[in-house]
């Protein structure tokens, strides 16, 4: 095992076991809460597949607890969870594919289940103004997702089974403009596009990318990462200087900066453990590490800052500690690797931080 690999697999913001127990534990308290106010509890399925059912409980249980402890609306929380159990009615666990030799299960044909259509209308209304079609998966589709997760068990060994461990597994989607995605409200469900398939270390990279997703979204339900009633959008807000949408640069809020670093940081050990210079699609495995460093080392910078930690919670700082010692890790990697190197996105984080510096 790597350092890093030990680093992203222990302590408060790495030792899956325990992050799943504290949220679980959490999500207990809130079902206690709101059948104590509403009357209902909705079935349990918290604890694994299916995945149809384990999402949009989780999500409804999201939004009514919204609605009692924000809006402090208990009717609101009562129809929410009444629709909850008329979903559980109609749902069948028949409807999703087992992908052999894994506890992750694709949805198939959810036309006729409650559950999972009350989770594409989820995905569609979030990925919206984009659209997507719906893809049911079969024999073939789970042996090449199994393809893809092997590779990145092969890779990252137990690291890699406690983060997918978080997800009950995937709604395959085509006709999108997306590769893959992580709703929030389509908790412990990803998003991965057909295209990926026949590419086993794009499809690996997406699995793992968007299952470190929904371990932060557990590690913000029993860590202090995160001060009660954050605005996404009320602190300061950085530039992404990749990738612009519609010619203007993407920007992120603070929880987003250290989200994708925590992403990236998984995903540069998966790449730095693979043997070989295997391709990636139109990405060869090098110039894949070279920029998803480049990019990680943006976020490093921004994660440094008395900014970024000072506009989150009691434990962002700790957290940001614990992900810049796993950067440091792999920063080491790629200097063995001979081709690290500073880029201009670092640069362009530097500039970032003086400039909010200044205007305070």
């Amino acid at each position: 095992m790597t350092s890093a690999r030990q680093i992203l697999s222990s302590g408060p913001y790495g030792d899956s076991k325990t992050i799943t127990e504290d949220a679980s534990s959490f999500m207990g308290l809130v079902d206690d809460l709101l059948h104590d106010a509403t009357g209902i509890r909705l079935p349990d399925t918290d604890e694994g597949p299916p995945l149809a059912q384990r999402s949009i409980r989780r999500g409804l249980i999201k939004d009514a607890y919204r609605a009692l402890t924000i809006r402090k609306d208990v009717s609101e929380a009562r129809l929410i969870m009444t629709a909850g159990l008329r979903i559980a009615d109609g749902t069948t666990p028949r409807n999703e594919v087992v992908v052999p030799g894994f506890r992750y299960v694709l949805a198939g044909d959810w036309a006729d289940d409650a559950a999972g259509r009350a989770v594409q209308d989820r995905i569609s209304k979030d990925l919206s103004p984009h659209t997507c079609s719906y893809v049911a998966a079969a024999e073939g589709e789970a042996r090449q997702m199994a393809d893809g997760i092997s590779l990145l068990m092969n890779s990252v060994g137990d690291l890699g089974a406690s983060v997918l461990d978080t997800v009950s597994g995937a709604v395959l989607v085509t006709d999108c403009p997306i590769d893959s995605a992580f709703l929030m409200p389509v908790p412990c469900a990803s998003i991965i596009n057909t295209r990926l398939l026949a590419d086993p270390v794009a499809l690996a990279d997406a699995v793992f990318h968007e299952s470190c997703h929904q371990k932060l979204y557990d590690i913000l339900l029993c860590r202090r990462v995160v001060n009660e009633g954050y605005g996404f959008l009320d602190g300061v807000l950085f530039d992404v200087p990749w990738r612009p949408i519609g010619g203007k640069k993407r920007q992120m809020d603070c929880l987003r900066i250290l989200s994708t670093l925590h992403v990236y940081a998984h995903l540069l050990e998966f790449l730095l453990s693979m043997e070989g210079d295997m391709e990636g699609g139109s990405m060869s495995l090098e110039s894949r590490l070279e920029e998803y460093w480049r990019r990680a080392s943006f976020f490093l910078e921004l994660s440094r800052t008395a900014t970024l930690r000072n506009g989150l919670g009691s434990d962002a700082g700790d957290m940001a500690d614990w992900l810049d010692s796993a950067m440091v890790q792999h920063r080491a990697s790629f200097m063995d690797r001979e081709f690290y190197a500073d880029s201009f996105y670092r640069d362009e984080a530097l500039r970032q931080v003086a400039a909010v510096s200044a205007s305070f």
